[in-house]
C-alpha cells in the first residue's frame, strides 16, 4: 500500500500526504457462517487529473466462489474517483449482481453546486449534498486519514447512498490483536453504524479492525449482508512497510479471525 520511509538520526521521520497511495491492492477471503464463500479485493487503482485536481481511481470487487454461486451469486465491480488531497467523492460507478438483483449506477457529485446527478435505467435525477460528501466506498479511505481514534470521540462522515445524506457514526471499540491469513496485526478494533445500503459498509452494525499505525489498512470486517453474517479477511496485499505485530503487550486483546 504504502512506501516505508527511514528515521534517519536528527531527522524528522518522513510521513506521506495520505495513508495510501497509488499500487495498494488490498486481498480479502469471505466467510459466510465460517464456510469460505468468495474473494474480495480493494485497490487504488490509479492517479489521474480530473479536471484540473489529482484525483485516485479506487475499485471494489467481490465475487463469489463454485460453493456459494449456486445460491446467490455475487459478481460486484466498484468504481470511485476520489480527491488526491482532500479525499471527497468527484464520482462512483455502480456494477452490483447479487443472487437476482442487479444493479448499475453511476452518482456524479458536483462538490462546487452541491449537487449529486444519478443515471440509473437511464434516468437522471439530482439530488442536493453536503460540502466534500463522500460515496460508500470512499468513506472508507476517508476515515483511514482520521488521525486521533479514540474511544468515546465517535466520528462523523457525510455520505451520499441510495438517494439520500446520511451521517455515518463510527465508535471505536478499543484496541486488539487480530490474526488473519496475512498475519498478526496489533489494531483498533471500530464499529460503523449504517443506516444505507452500501457497497462495503451495509445497513447495521459492520466492525472492522484497522492496523494501529499511520496507514489505518483494514484487516478484517465482519457485519451481516441479507443472507447473514459475513466476515472478510486479509489475505496478501501490496502494503510496503505494514508488519505483522512483532509480539504480544499488554495494551492490546488478542483475538483470531471470527
Amino acid at each position: 500500500l504504502h512506501l516505508l520511509f527511514p528515521l534517519l538520526p536528527g531527522a524528522a521521520l518522513a510521513v506521506p500526504p495520505q495513508p495510501f497511495s497509488v499500487g495498494e491492492r488490498l486481498e480479502y477471503t469471505m466467510t459466510w457462517f465460517g464456510i469460505n464463500v468468495g474473494t474480495g479485493t480493494l485497490e487504488i487503482e490509479d492517479r489521474e487529473d480530473y479536471k484540473g485536481r489529482e484525483a485516485y481511481r479506487i475499485i471494489s470487487t467481490a465475487q463469489s466462489n463454485k460453493y456459494l454461486a449456486w445460491l446467490f451469486p455475487v459478481q460486484d465491480r466498484i468504481e470511485s474517483l476520489v480527491d488526491a488531497n482532500d479525499i471527497f467523492s468527484y464520482k462512483i460507478d455502480v456494477n452490483q449482481h447479487h443472487g437476482m438483483r442487479r444493479v448499475r449506477k453511476q452518482i456524479v457529485f458536483d462538490q462546487e453546486k452541491k449537487e449529486a446527478i444519478m443515471t440509473f435505467k437511464g434516468k437522471e435525477r439530482i439530488y442536493p449534498i453536503p460540502e466534500k460528501v463522500q460515496d460508500s466506498l470512499s468513506c472508507l479511505y476517508y476515515f483511514r486519514t482520521v488521525k486521533d481514534l479514540s474511544v468515546g470521540n465517535p466520528v462523523y462522515i457525510d455520505v451520499h447512498e441510495s438517494k439520500k445524506n446520511w451521517r455515518l457514526e463510527i465508535d471505536v471499540l478499543g484496541r486488539e490483536r487480530v490474526t488473519v491469513p496475512m498475519g498478526t496485526y496489533d489494531t483498533v478494533k471500530v464499529v460503523a453504524k449504517v443506516q444505507y445500503e452500501g457497497v462495503l459498509l451495509d445497513k447495521g452494525d459492520v466492525f472492522l479492525w484497522l492496523t494501529d499505525d499511520i496507514r489505518k489498512v483494514p484487516v478484517l470486517i465482519a457485519g451481516k449482508v441479507s443472507i447473514g453474517p459475513f466476515t472478510a479477511s486479509l489475505v496478501s496485499g501490496a502494503i510496503p512497510g505494514l508488519n505483522p505485530a512483532p509480539g504480544i503487550d499488554s495494551g492490546h486483546k488478542e483475538r483470531a479471525t471470527p
